[in-house]
């Protein structure tokens, strides 16, 4: 005769309730036992001892929580947390509770919830105490406000914690494709939207980066490895002309004249423009001067001979003072009144005009004298301009202001040469 096996029993981590293996059927199975704990005893039967080790974990859970009222799952319930718990051990979880203490310091971090728009606030204002410290550059700190903007239209109201790497990454191959941005402005902006995750860790506002998962990790090597760049993304005449009607629309905020040397001078916005004067404009002979001391490197001072459209827009502008007020804000205004908010590049202004002014003059070596700081690579880069940016290279510099403004009442003012 068959010896028949001995069935065992044993106490739920070394506690309660008690496991007891039955026969049923022929088959093996498994009787939780609540004794007289819960004040009346309970004694369900499960096919597996998975699902009656979840049973188990479930009672105590709710006599934790909840006292011997708790104990009452219906059966939509059971089948929800068996899927849970089914879940949690292929993880590598030993229970529920270990899988739901894992997940909390995700769902609330230790630094608290804070959304993208405060959190880039209080990044901002670390590096500008770090800038003033002398720790970071004005151009670092410049970087991080620039490439982090864009956070702000698409996720300015979101918790930071609710990020995931991949709609932080679609959004930025979304935001390349659109603007034709190429491999090395893609790589920058990579770089920025790290350093600010990187900063919500240590306030403990994220565990870990959305942009360090490996499978991102991976595509973002791929989509920012060196290569030949594409064609830069640059304005049609009529954004151009866009920017103008705006910045006219706004020239007692001073932005006229900034748009006019970005479109027709090729500054860069922040790095030299900001920091130019009336005194840097000399109307007579057509020239903004561009310092050693005031553009991105130092050593590379040099002049850019203005249009006739150019001179005809700054001598209507405000004399008061040259750098517009609220610079960034107003960009960023003037830029959405023109159409351009969701496809706008950074330095978009000095690739038009570098595109335009080769595609009109043909000089490889006055591009280079224009633009100051290029490298050959990045001059190549500019050179890439199609049958279309020639063709409308003239319309491009002879946008005057009765082009643009179209017959409108335009006040003349006169130039006044800037005291000091």
């Amino acid at each position: 005769m068959a010896q028949q096996k001995k069935l065992k029993s044993w106490k739920y981590k070394g506690d309660w309730p008690i496991i007891r293996e039955v026969e049923k059927g022929g088959k093996l199975k498994y009787r939780v036992d609540t004794t007289t704990k819960l004040g009346r005893r309970e004694r369900p039967v499960r096919n597996t001892k998975q699902e009656a080790e979840l049973l188990c974990e479930q009672y105590r859970i709710r006599l934790k929580n909840e006292g011997t009222r708790g104990f009452e799952l219906d059966a939509q319930e059971q089948a929800d947390a068996q899927k849970a718990m089914s879940i949690a051990r292929d993880l590598g979880f030993g229970t529920l509770t270990d899988a739901i203490e894992k997940l909390a310091v995700y769902h609330r971090p230790a630094g608290g919830d804070c959304t993208v728009r405060k959190l880039r606030e209080t990044f901002l204002e670390h590096y500008e105490n770090q800038y003033g410290g002398g720790v970071v550059s004005l151009r670092t700190l410049r970087s991080y406000r620039n490439k982090t903007e864009p956070l702000l239209a698409k996720f300015g109201r979101k918790q930071v914690r609710e990020l995931t790497g991949d709609v932080v990454w679609g959004e930025l191959k979304l935001r390349a494709r659109r603007a034709g941005w190429s491999r090395g402005t893609l790589d920058s902006y990579v770089s920025g939207w790290r350093v600010f995750f990187s900063f919500a860790q240590k306030m403990e506002m994220i565990v870990d980066s959305p942009l360090s998962g490996k499978r991102i990790s991976f595509e973002i090597a791929e989509a920012t490895k060196n290569g030949a760049l594409p064609p830069p993304a640059i304005l049609s005449v009529g954004d151009a002309g866009n920017l103008l009607r705006c910045a006219w629309e706004m020239r007692d905020k001073g932005m006229l004249q900034a748009v006019v040397v970005l479109l027709f001078g090729g500054l860069r916005p922040n790095a030299e423009m900001l920091k130019i004067d009336w005194d840097n404009i000399e109307l007579d002979e057509g020239i903004v001067n561009i310092g050693g001391d005031r553009s991105k490197n130092e050593g590379s001072a040099r002049s850019v001979k203005l249009c006739d459209a150019a001179l005809e827009w700054l001598v209507m502008c405000p004399k008061d003072r040259f750098k517009p007020t609220n610079w960034y804000r107003n960009w960023k205004t003037l830029r959405d009144n023109a159409g351009l908010g969701e496809d706008w590049v950074e330095d978009m202004t000095r690739h038009s005009f570098a595109s335009y002014s080769f595609g009109l003059h043909r000089d490889p070596d006055r591009l280079r004298r224009e633009l100051g700081h290029v490298d050959q690579r990045m001059l190549n880069h500019y050179l890439q301009v199609s049958s279309a940016v020639n063709r409308n290279a003239k319309k491009y510099f002879g946008q005057t202001p009765d082009n643009v403004l179209g017959g409108q009442d335009t006040e003349i003012v006169e130039f006044q040469e800037a005291a000091g």
